[in-house]
């Protein structure tokens, strides 16, 4: 559990989406961590994200290509 808050403290954003837990710290990286704070996926993002709302709206179009592309 340490290690979990520990990697939420001082993100800029976080979403639990279809399961999965997404951090952002800023950079050009979104890591996946697990409930133990874990990190096991990373999503590269463009350079154009700069903020919040870019990183999400990147986030959501990173993972709806995925899920189309697994079938």
């Amino acid at each position: 559990m340490d290690r979990l808050l520990q990697q939420l403290d001082g993100a800029y954003l976080v979403r639990y989406i279809d399961g999965q837990l997404w951090v952002w710290h800023g950079g050009q990286y979104i890591n996946q961590v697990n409930l133990i704070g874990k990190q096991v996926d990373t999503i590269g993002l463009s350079t154009s994200c700069d903020d919040v709302t870019s990183v999400e709206d990147e986030l959501l179009s990173g993972l709806a290509h995925r899920k189309q592309k697994a079938g």
